[in-house]
């Protein structure tokens, strides 16, 4: 429970973030579910469960859904791919949702773009990079969420900032 919107896109944002952490170290074929393929992750102890969905399969989009008593989440994720040889960008065009069931303030945000290098030659590494926008839509707040790609910072690679702004 966030005793306002600031604070609430404050937790957003640090989620937002937090969920690309993994894949820096993570170099295996990516989960690659079949049409119609469910999974369910249900936590009675924790209050929430989770579903999710293959969609499609060419091209691939997924459908998450996870509720508790106090709020709702959900996104599609799609993507588009750029392949330049050497690395391939990841360009996720579905969005995620935040919904506060005693306020009905809804969330959303895009997805950092995920540059995965070294791809033919040299040790595999990932990078993230962009800006990801959190918005609500009721109340007009804003949040930011910047990831530095490598080539841009060096020294600071997989530096993350932001910020949160009212109307």
């Amino acid at each position: 429970e966030c005793s306002d919107v600031l604070e609430t896109l404050s937790y957003l944002s640090a989620f937002s973030a937090s969920q690309w952490v993994t894949t820096l170290g993570r170099h295996s074929k990516p989960f690659n579910p079949l049409l119609g393929e469910t999974f369910e992750y249900v936590r009675p102890d924790l209050g929430y469960y989770c579903v999710t969905e293959q969609v499609s399969h060419h091209p691939p989009v997924t459908a998450l859904h996870c509720e508790a008593e106090k709020w709702t989440f959900w996104e599609e994720y799609k993507l588009d791919l750029k392949f330049r040889g050497q690395w391939v960008r990841v360009l996720p065009t579905g969005l995620m949702h935040f919904k506060v069931k005693s306020t009905q303030h809804h969330y959303s945000w895009n997805k950092p773009h995920t540059v995965i290098h070294n791809l033919i030659f040299g040790s595999l590494w990932a990078d993230h990079e962009g800006e990801v926008l959190i918005r609500n839509h009721q109340t007009g707040h804003k949040a930011v969420v910047v990831f530095s790609s490598y080539s841009k910072v060096g020294s600071k690679y997989k530096h993350v900032a932001g910020k949160v702004t009212g109307h």
